[in-house]
């Protein structure tokens, strides 16, 4: 083995560790993030407009990208969120689903 070949082995070892380190933070990232989705389901928000069927909820002070899963809700209606879809909250009418739970 030829010695002036083992600082290059090391180099490429530790950039290999260091990729594999930052695949592992992002997808503890996501998984963080997956995790907060999750955490609003069962929420009840209102429509910041129209959802036809996608649009905007407000839950706080922060606006969530959602998708009804009744078609068309007017702007300023009360939802609630029954699902989660990647980074996109799913939504129902809160008459629609408290009529169906009844």
């Amino acid at each position: 083995m030829d010695l002036s070949e083992i600082p290059k082995k090391q180099r490429l070892k530790q950039k290999q560790l260091d990729a594999a380190n930052a695949r592992v933070e992002e997808r503890d990232l996501v998984l963080q993030e997956q995790a907060q989705y999750q955490s609003v389901v069962g929420e009840i928000c209102k429509t910041v407009g129209v959802l036809s069927p996608m649009g905007l909820v407000r839950i706080g002070d922060r606006d969530w990208d959602a998708i009804s899963v009744d078609g068309y809700i007017p702007a300023g209606q009360q939802v609630v969120v029954t699902g989660v879809r990647g980074t996109t909250l799913e939504v129902a009418n809160v008459t629609a689903e408290l009529s169906g739970s009844l």
